[in-house]
């Protein structure tokens, strides 16, 4: 199994009312990790203050020479790319299921199994049997180790059950051994 993200931090105990409530009946939420409010908000400071410096230091070193305008639009610039840095996320798996926010997708029947590049990094496609569809930064999925095992035993199963996976997600994940099979023992629902 692929590792998690080097700075994963073990998954701490969260209160279990502030589980997010699963998508599926009979399906208990197993693990999740959201973003408090106060984290959020610290982040948004931290973004708009290193937006707003940014922008003063190229005023100053004044680059481009073209004046103080260019200066606030690398402000703003920066401010804007530090919030999409720090977007909220609540993020919850199940036995045989992963929500972000209000989308979810049951893994164990997964179709299409895809990694995108994106700004912020690898991005994680999944689309189930229902059409259901969820995109979510491979980080964020790996840096909740309870989340991360459940989505990839998920997906490892799905594969072995027919899903489309493409070449970058199998290269990535590691989904499929020598010879295109994929590895035993992975075709199995968790009991």
């Amino acid at each position: 199994m692929p590792e998690w993200a080097a700075d994963a931090e073990p998954h701490h105990a969260r209160d279990p009312a502030k589980a997010p409530v699963s998508p599926v009946t009979g399906q208990p939420t197993l693990v999740w990790d959201y973003t408090s409010t106060t984290t959020f908000l610290k982040l948004v400071v931290i973004a708009v203050v290193l937006g707003a410096l940014a922008g003063s230091v190229l005023q100053a070193l004044n680059i481009p020479s073209s004046g103080p305008t260019y200066g606030w639009l690398a402000a703003g610039t920066g401010t804007v790319m530090g919030l999409i840095q720090v977007r909220p996320r609540k993020l919850a798996a199940g036995a045989r299921w992963l929500t972000l926010g209000k989308r979810n997708v049951r893994v164990y029947e997964l179709t299409k199994v895809d990694i995108k590049p994106s700004i912020l990094g690898p991005t994680l496609h999944l689309t189930d049997k229902s059409g259901a569809a969820i995109a979510v930064q491979l980080r964020d999925a790996q840096t909740t180790p309870g989340v991360w095992d459940y989505v990839y035993l998920g997906v490892f199963h799905s594969v072995a059950n027919g899903a489309d996976v493409t070449d970058r997600a199998n290269n990535t994940l590691s989904l499929r051994g020598p010879g295109g099979t994929v590895r035993p023992g992975y075709d199995r629902e968790p009991s």
